[in-house]
């Protein structure tokens, strides 16, 4: 690929700071900035829940989800992606596409038990990602 491309990979409650890192290494390395969110799969917890139903709920979550995708991608002079499955490995599959030169992924900071039940996207994909990966605390702020 010969366009530099830096991706970042956001939930849509904590994007702020690390879009924000990101856009500033696009520019400065003159990288185009692709913003990526992983929608992690419905599933219908409710048996007697049409099916109608669910898959109407579930198509507006993913339309939601992609237009607040675009929104952020727009605002920041990028291009949107949005990928349907689980994030450390939709993550991964994105990198392989786009052949970024580095990735910017935020973390949530869990520790101990909640870190061992839930797991860690963040430490998944640093210990997998063949490319550099820039973490950002969901709480960071930015110097002005």
């Amino acid at each position: 690929m010969s366009t530099r491309t830096i991706l970042v990979a956001i939930e849509l409650d904590t994007w702020q700071p690390i879009v924000a890192v990101a856009r500033d290494m696009a520019t400065r390395y003159d990288a185009e900035l692709v913003v990526l969110h992983v929608v992690t799969p419905m599933l219908n917890a409710y048996p007697d829940l049409p099916a109608g139903l669910f898959a109407e709920a579930k198509h507006e979550v993913d339309c939601a989800s992609r237009r607040v995708v675009e929104e952020i991608a727009r605002d920041a002079g990028a291009r949107a992606s949005l990928r349907l499955g689980a994030p450390a490995e939709e993550i991964l599959a994105a990198i392989a596409e786009v052949e970024p030169i580095q990735l910017v992924l935020g973390t949530r900071g869990r520790h101990g038990v909640k870190r061992m039940l839930l797991g860690s996207v963040a430490e998944h994909v640093v210990r997998s990602s063949p490319i550099p990966v820039t973490i950002v605390p969901a709480g960071a702020t930015l110097a002005a």
